[in-house]
């Protein structure tokens, strides 16, 4: 690599810092969601649950009913895979496999935020969306979320904004690169032809 294609390099990274750091920062909410509540006890049952916070709510993964408040998407395949493996295998490998792709498509999300390559941004925050928005379908249709006990946890509306936030910055740290791309080429067009 030359000189002036590493210093072309330089100042597309240090132009990309603000596009690149709101995407960054969306991409890692929507990394860290995955562990924060998707549900949430309403009122009556979190005093039901506090009452008798050191009994099992699901013994096979021991998550008392404390840990039970407030239930995170990881929470939520934990069960799916230990408990309903028991019950209904295929249930619980389609929905343990439908939450963690959502899981590992943000962790792709967030890497290739980290390589600053806003196309594969896209496409994968698509695919993480895709697999969000299905658990979520799913998860209304059987009646799993919301119910008398639980209602949506603050991850649920995180989630949605983190992703929206993600497809945002990977459109405007595309439309950045590419005007710098134009304008580097067509600096180093002048100054081959000033030089002739």
């Amino acid at each position: 690599m030359d000189k002036k294609s590493k210093s072309n390099k330089a100042n597309i990274n240090s132009a990309l810092k603000l596009s690149f750091f709101t995407t960054l920062v969306a991409a890692l909410l929507t990394a860290i969601t995955f562990f924060l509540p998707l549900a949430s006890a309403n009122d009556e049952h979190e005093e039901y649950l506090k009452r008798y916070a050191q009994e099992f709510n699901v013994e096979e993964i021991e998550m008392t009913n404390e840990d039970a408040i407030h239930i995170s998407m990881y929470d939520f395949a934990k069960t799916y895979w230990v408990v309903y493996s028991s019950i209904d295998k295929t249930l619980a490998t389609v929905v343990t496999a439908v939450i963690g792709a959502a899981g590992v498509l943000s962790l792709i999300t967030l890497l290739f935020t980290l390589l600053k390559k806003p196309v594969a941004i896209f496409i994968f925050n698509l695919f993480t969306f895709g697999a969000y928005y299905l658990m979520v379908w799913d998860f209304k249709d059987r009646g799993v979320m919301p119910n008398s006990h639980y209602d949506w946890g603050i991850a649920y509306y995180l989630y949605f904004i983190g992703l929206f936030l993600v497809f945002a910055g990977a459109i405007w740290m595309f439309i950045k690169k590419v005007k710098l791309k134009k304008q580097f080429k067509q600096k180093d067009l002048s100054i081959g032809v000033s030089e002739q």
